[in-house]
Protein backbone atom coordinates (compact mmCIF):
# COMPACT_ATOMS: atom_id res chain seq x y z
CA UNK A 1 0.00 0.00 0.00
CA UNK A 2 1.50 3.56 -1.24
CA UNK A 3 0.86 6.88 1.32
CA UNK A 4 0.32 9.69 -0.99
CA UNK A 5 2.70 12.31 -0.32
CA UNK A 6 0.42 14.81 1.83
CA UNK A 7 0.16 12.10 4.36
CA UNK A 8 4.22 12.93 5.19
CA UNK A 9 3.41 16.55 4.79
CA UNK A 10 1.06 16.44 7.44
CA UNK A 11 2.70 14.30 9.50
CA UNK A 12 5.77 17.05 9.52
CA UNK A 13 3.56 20.16 10.10
CA UNK A 14 1.92 18.16 13.16
CA UNK A 15 6.04 16.69 14.52
CA UNK A 16 6.94 20.56 13.41
CA UNK A 17 4.18 22.22 16.14
CA UNK A 18 5.04 19.41 18.42
CA UNK A 19 9.17 20.76 18.78
CA UNK A 20 7.96 24.17 18.79
CA UNK A 21 5.58 23.44 21.69
CA UNK A 22 8.08 21.72 23.58
CA UNK A 23 10.70 24.72 22.80
CA UNK A 24 8.05 27.57 23.95
CA UNK A 25 7.01 25.18 27.15
CA UNK A 26 11.00 24.42 27.87
CA UNK A 27 11.40 27.87 27.70
CA UNK A 28 8.95 29.38 29.61
CA UNK A 29 10.17 26.50 32.41
CA UNK A 30 13.43 27.44 32.57
CA UNK A 31 12.16 31.05 32.47
CA UNK A 32 10.36 30.53 35.75
CA UNK A 33 13.09 28.68 37.27
CA UNK A 34 15.70 30.92 36.27
CA UNK A 35 13.69 33.62 38.56
CA UNK A 36 13.06 30.86 41.45
CA UNK A 37 16.66 30.52 41.24
CA UNK A 38 17.36 34.44 41.51
CA UNK A 39 14.75 34.77 44.37
CA UNK A 40 16.42 31.94 46.51
CA UNK A 41 20.06 33.22 46.08
CA UNK A 42 18.44 36.87 46.94
CA UNK A 43 17.27 35.06 50.35
CA UNK A 44 20.51 33.23 51.00
CA UNK A 45 22.32 36.43 50.77
CA UNK A 46 19.56 38.58 53.03
CA UNK A 47 19.52 35.69 55.80
CA UNK A 48 23.24 35.67 55.60
CA UNK A 49 23.85 39.59 56.45
CA UNK A 50 21.04 39.70 58.55
CA UNK A 51 22.63 37.05 60.56
CA UNK A 52 25.97 38.98 60.48
CA UNK A 53 24.09 41.78 61.61
CA UNK A 54 22.50 39.81 64.72
CA UNK A 55 25.55 37.97 65.81
CA UNK A 56 27.18 41.41 66.14
CA UNK A 57 24.25 43.55 67.81
CA UNK A 58 23.90 40.61 70.25
CA UNK A 59 27.66 39.90 70.59
CA UNK A 60 28.23 43.41 71.53
CA UNK A 61 25.13 44.60 73.48
CA UNK A 62 25.47 41.47 75.80
CA UNK A 63 29.17 41.66 76.35
CA UNK A 64 29.28 44.99 77.56
CA UNK A 65 26.06 43.77 80.23
CA UNK A 66 28.10 41.44 81.75
CA UNK A 67 31.20 43.85 81.55
CA UNK A 68 28.52 45.64 84.16
CA UNK A 69 27.74 43.25 85.62
CA UNK A 70 27.02 43.76 89.53
CA UNK A 71 26.19 47.31 89.48
CA UNK A 72 22.71 47.95 88.17
CA UNK A 73 23.21 51.60 87.32
CA UNK A 74 25.86 50.83 85.27
CA UNK A 75 23.60 48.17 83.28
CA UNK A 76 20.66 50.93 83.56
CA UNK A 77 22.92 53.91 81.85
CA UNK A 78 23.84 51.29 79.31
CA UNK A 79 20.32 50.27 77.76
CA UNK A 80 19.02 53.72 78.30
CA UNK A 81 22.54 55.30 75.94
CA UNK A 82 22.11 52.27 73.66
CA UNK A 83 18.66 51.96 72.92
CA UNK A 84 19.62 52.08 69.29
CA UNK A 85 21.75 49.12 69.16
CA UNK A 86 19.11 46.72 71.01
CA UNK A 87 16.51 48.16 68.53
CA UNK A 88 18.82 46.99 65.44
CA UNK A 89 19.13 43.90 67.38
CA UNK A 90 15.16 43.09 67.63
CA UNK A 91 14.89 44.14 64.21
CA UNK A 92 17.88 41.08 63.09
CA UNK A 93 16.13 39.01 65.08
CA UNK A 94 12.74 39.25 64.03
CA UNK A 95 13.95 39.84 59.92
CA UNK A 96 16.14 36.56 60.52
CA UNK A 97 12.73 34.85 62.11
CA UNK A 98 10.44 35.74 59.23
CA UNK A 99 12.78 34.19 56.91
CA UNK A 100 13.12 30.82 58.58
CA UNK A 101 10.98 28.44 58.66
CA UNK A 102 9.53 27.68 62.32
CA UNK A 103 9.26 23.58 61.59
CA UNK A 104 12.07 23.16 59.01
CA UNK A 105 14.75 25.20 60.79
CA UNK A 106 13.77 24.67 64.22
CA UNK A 107 17.32 24.10 65.48
CA UNK A 108 18.47 27.55 63.84
CA UNK A 109 15.36 29.31 65.61
CA UNK A 110 15.83 27.71 68.86
CA UNK A 111 19.32 29.02 69.16
CA UNK A 112 18.35 32.54 67.77
CA UNK A 113 15.90 32.75 70.39
CA UNK A 114 18.31 31.79 72.86
CA UNK A 115 20.84 34.59 71.63
CA UNK A 116 17.74 37.32 72.02
CA UNK A 117 16.62 35.77 75.20
CA UNK A 118 20.24 37.04 76.25
CA UNK A 119 19.66 40.29 75.68
CA UNK A 120 16.14 40.56 76.49
CA UNK A 121 15.53 39.32 80.01
CA UNK A 122 16.30 41.20 83.11
CA UNK A 123 19.09 39.24 84.61
CA UNK A 124 22.76 38.49 83.83
CA UNK A 125 23.16 35.27 84.37
CA UNK A 126 25.49 34.11 81.56
CA UNK A 127 29.46 34.73 80.39
CA UNK A 128 30.57 36.02 77.51
CA UNK A 129 31.84 32.79 77.06
CA UNK A 130 27.61 31.63 76.64
CA UNK A 131 27.42 33.87 74.05
CA UNK A 132 30.42 33.37 71.52
CA UNK A 133 29.48 29.55 71.79
CA UNK A 134 26.17 30.01 71.07
CA UNK A 135 26.66 32.47 68.21
CA UNK A 136 29.42 29.96 67.06
CA UNK A 137 26.57 27.48 66.81
CA UNK A 138 23.83 29.76 65.10
CA UNK A 139 26.91 30.54 62.59
CA UNK A 140 27.88 27.04 62.10
CA UNK A 141 23.67 25.93 61.76
CA UNK A 142 23.30 29.27 59.22
CA UNK A 143 26.34 27.94 57.17
CA UNK A 144 25.05 24.46 56.91
CA UNK A 145 21.26 25.52 55.61
CA UNK A 146 22.57 28.01 53.13
CA UNK A 147 25.36 25.32 51.69
CA UNK A 148 21.99 23.06 51.44
CA UNK A 149 20.09 25.89 49.37
CA UNK A 150 23.06 26.83 47.44
CA UNK A 151 23.36 23.33 46.09
CA UNK A 152 19.08 23.54 45.38
CA UNK A 153 20.34 26.68 43.18
CA UNK A 154 22.89 25.26 41.35
CA UNK A 155 21.59 22.42 40.66
CA UNK A 156 17.84 24.02 40.27
CA UNK A 157 14.39 23.16 41.24
CA UNK A 158 12.71 19.51 41.08
CA UNK A 159 10.67 20.76 38.17
CA UNK A 160 13.43 21.92 36.51
CA UNK A 161 15.34 19.09 36.60
CA UNK A 162 12.34 16.25 35.67
CA UNK A 163 11.77 18.88 32.86
CA UNK A 164 15.35 18.54 31.73
CA UNK A 165 15.68 14.93 31.98
CA UNK A 166 12.43 14.56 29.84
CA UNK A 167 13.35 16.96 27.05
CA UNK A 168 16.90 14.83 26.74
CA UNK A 169 14.88 11.83 26.60
CA UNK A 170 12.61 12.96 23.84
CA UNK A 171 15.68 14.57 22.07
CA UNK A 172 17.45 11.10 22.17
CA UNK A 173 14.22 8.86 21.64
CA UNK A 174 13.53 9.60 18.16
CA UNK A 175 17.31 9.21 17.15
CA UNK A 176 17.55 6.30 19.54
CA UNK A 177 14.53 5.03 17.08
CA UNK A 178 15.97 5.75 14.22
CA UNK A 179 19.56 3.78 14.80
CA UNK A 180 17.55 0.72 15.95
CA UNK A 181 15.36 0.59 13.26
CA UNK A 182 17.51 2.23 10.75
CA UNK A 183 17.14 -0.82 7.73
CA UNK A 184 13.63 -1.41 8.33
CA UNK A 185 13.34 2.52 7.52
CA UNK A 186 15.89 2.40 4.73
CA UNK A 187 13.85 -1.05 3.06
CA UNK A 188 10.63 0.99 3.36
CA UNK A 189 11.75 4.06 1.59
CA UNK A 190 13.39 2.32 -0.86
CA UNK A 191 9.73 0.05 -1.73
CA UNK A 192 8.23 3.53 -1.67
CA UNK A 193 7.64 4.83 -5.38
CA UNK A 194 7.62 8.59 -5.37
Amino acid sequence: MELPATVFVAIGAILAALISGLFTFTNILISKEQKTSEFRQDWINEVRGEVSKFTYSVGSFTSHLVSRKGNLDDVTKFIDDNLELMNELSRSYNSIRLHLNKEDDKKIVDVLDDLYSFAARGTIDYTVADITKKENELISLTQDMLKAEWVRVKSGEKMFQATKWLGLFLFLSPIAFVAINYNAIVVYLSSIKI
